[in-house]
């Protein structure tokens, strides 16, 4: 070989390494090949194309109308109101000037109404503004319906209420033995006696 030659392709090795060298030690970030046949550009504008799309659908179902069960204009004392951790008289009756206030906070939302409202104790309201948030997934709260609570004074809130305390009573009960167990079946012939028990029942009763 020619020392020209030689010298030539020495050079062009040279090159090559020190190309390589510096394509191994480069701090460019390394990218991944794409999944599936969008780029990125395209799959964001998609994925807005269909959140703005199910947004609307959402936005114009028709509203719902939001009934109350009566029992805050029934009961002016308010005692088949919500007035957890409000300060309460010896006969377990709200203040009414603190029962008020939350009413005040409520309606304006205002986040120093709040902070306003007197507590009875150590108690603390829990999220008492969460029905002013919004969910992004699904439609929003205000769009959906839940069945108003029985009225205070109703059958079904009695048999509800009789229910709750027999679920009490059987709680340490194994499903295995509600067939024989004294309490499930005092359960089952009590709760049958209620007009408007809305629990499963067999052949009319209330079955263990």
């Amino acid at each position: 070989m020619k020392r020209r030659d030689f010298l030539k392709s020495s050079g062009t090795a040279v090159a090559a390494a020190s190309a390589l060298g510096a394509l191994v030690t480069s701090e460019a970030p390394a990218e991944a090949v794409e999944i599936g046949p969008q780029r990125p550009r395209f799959r964001r504008a998609a994925a807005l194309d269909l959140r703005v799309g199910a947004a609307h659908a959402a936005a114009y179902q028709p509203l719902p109308s939001h009934a109350t069960n009566g029992d805050e204009e029934a009961c002016r004392n308010h005692i088949a109101s919500y007035s957890k951790a409000l300060p309460h008289d010896d006969r377990g009756e709200v203040s009414p000037a603190a029962y008020q206030a939350l009413l005040v906070a409520l309606a304006t939302g205002d986040p120093d109404r709040f902070e306003q409202i007197p507590l009875g104790g150590t108690l603390r309201l829990t999220s008492p503004q969460s029905a002013y948030a919004f969910d992004l997934i699904g439609p929003d709260s205000h769009s959906l319906f839940v069945r108003p609570a029985p009225r205070f004074n109703s059958p079904e809130a009695a048999a509800e209420m009789a229910e709750d305390y027999w679920m009490a009573l059987c709680r340490d009960v194994p499903f295995s033995r509600f067939d024989s167990d004294p309490t499930v079946a005092a359960a089952g012939r009590d709760l049958s006696r209620f007009t408007d028990f809305r629990g499963p029942k067999q052949e009319g009763q209330v079955r263990p």
